[in-house]
């Protein structure tokens, strides 16, 4: 009874996000907090300024525009600077949202379509699998702490002011929700991540689920959400962070868990442990490399103009780091299929003669696992520059054109003409309206109703 309320438990953590997701998801970029004079404002003279308060600082894919009540923008007095990049402790802070969300659901995928079975198929300790799952809920916990130091680091550096009404007020717009539900997704993963030790497709769909709602959170809160049609953005974007998931979160759950994994099987079932696990994984990184050119392929023609750009532009050199982390990844992969596969199968069949070939692997893993950690944080670097195709778009094109903010125009009223006064007869009534003054603006009226042929 006990297990099936825990169960239940589950699943009603799942549902609820489900619902919250599908219903007051949004994408978390600034919202603005007050504007002074406000929006509507009747004026008499002309402000010397507008002041604009958002609920975080402005990323570099911001813009403002002042349009007077005719539509035409105002040009600013002086040139206006570009706004302030994310402090150091934000940047960090994403890259290690990211780092952990990976991290954790890719090591998911890893133990739940590889290591299980082959251990299974092995004879292997089933205590592997076990600490594999408390192994993988520490980055995801990191992840859910991450989230909301995210908010309050955010909010102090916009407001310049922490307590709790500011944080409150905060977490109640979109992107202190997202970060919220991102936090609540990360906690619940790592939950399932650690139980149902006995439910093993019950528990396979609960972190299934989590993992794919938790990168999906992320691609709505990623250039993809400005993009003219979001859908498909939004899309290629979620498949683009899973393949990513897939590939540097399995390679890192596999170089952490390999050692445990062969201690935990007889010795002369080993060279099969390892060679089946090997050939598992690289079909899967095989997917995701091809997923991974698609989605990004993709994404780079819709943000860049030019191939200069990977060199003319901060975002370039950003994207340019993060392709070559992934490059450098390759060529550790050629060598696993090209070097290292022989090898095993040399080491399966004359293991005093090749002894060396798993630790071996075991240090190549590593390395190509942290080259894939300094590609998520290029990755998660991305998200705070513009992309040149943004920074360059036409004011025509609503989504990509800045904010607008429109204010009265303070010019001279009409001449104030004399409005008649018109009388009317109804029956043996009198009735006469009076305007005083007689002119456009804030007036006040007169009746006067009298009986016909008197004077009261």
């Amino acid at each position: 009874m006990r297990r099936i309320a825990r169960t239940h438990f589950l699943w009603a953590i799942v549902v609820a996000l489900s619902v919250l997701l599908g219903t007051g998801m949004a994408w978390a970029h600034p919202e603005i907090l007050s504007i002074d004079p406000p929006p509507g404002a009747q004026l008499v003279t002309p402000p010397s300024q507008l002041r604009i308060t958002f609920n975080a600082p402005l990323e570099a894919i911001s813009g403002l525009a002042l349009h007077d009540s005719h539509g035409r923008e105002v040009p600013p007095a002086e040139p206006a600077a570009a706004p302030d990049p994310l402090p150091l402790a934000a940047i960090l802070l994403r890259g290690i949202m990211l780092i952990g969300a990976a991290t954790g659901t890719g090591g998911l995928a890893f133990l739940i379509w590889i290591l299980g079975p082959a251990l299974a198929q092995a004879g292997g300790d089933p205590a592997t699998l076990r600490r594999g799952q408390v192994w993988l809920a520490a980055p995801l916990l990191i992840c859910a702490a991450a989230a909301p130091l995210m908010l309050v680091s955010q909010t102090y550096t916009a407001l310049g002011t922490l307590d709790l009404v500011v944080l409150t007020h905060v977490a109640t717009m979109r992107y202190g929700q997202v970060l919220l539900v991102r936090a609540g997704l990360a906690l619940a993963l790592a939950v399932a991540a650690v139980s149902l030790r006995r439910e093993q497709y019950l528990r396979h769909g609960v972190c299934l689920t989590l993992s794919a709602w938790l990168l999906l959170n992320f691609a709505l809160g990623g250039h993809a959400a400005t993009d003219s049609a979001p859908t498909l953005s939004i899309l290629a974007d979620a498949i683009h962070l899973g393949a990513t998931a897939l590939w540097v979160g399995g390679l890192l759950a596999f170089a952490t868990l390999l050692p445990s994994a062969m201690r935990s099987v007889p010795e002369d079932r080993r060279p099969d442990l390892l060679r089946a696990l090997f050939a598992q994984f690289t079909a899967l990184a095989v997917a995701s490399v091809a997923l991974l050119t698609v989605t990004g392929t993709y994404a780079a023609l819709r943000r860049m103009s030019a191939l200069s750009d990977l060199w003319t532009t901060h975002y370039g050199l950003a994207l340019l780091a993060k392709l070559i982390a992934f490059g450098a990844m390759l060529l550790f992969g050629l060598y696993h299929m090209l070097v290292a596969r022989p090898g095993l199968n040399a080491w399966a069949t004359h293991a005093a003669q090749a002894r060396p070939w798993p630790r071996l692997l075991g240090r190549t893993l590593r390395l190509d696992a942290a080259l894939g950690l300094i590609a998520i944080l290029a990755a998660g670097a991305l998200t705070s520059l513009a992309p040149p195709r943004d920074s360059r778009a036409a004011p025509s094109d609503s989504r990509a054109a800045p904010t607008t903010i429109r204010m009265p125009t303070v010019t001279p009223g009409p001449p104030r003409t004399p409005v008649p006064s018109p009388t009317h007869v109804a029956a043996d009534l009198r009735v006469r309206l009076e305007t005083r003054p007689p002119s456009v603006g804030d007036d006040r009226f007169r009746v006067t109703v009298r009986r016909t042929g008197t004077r009261d």
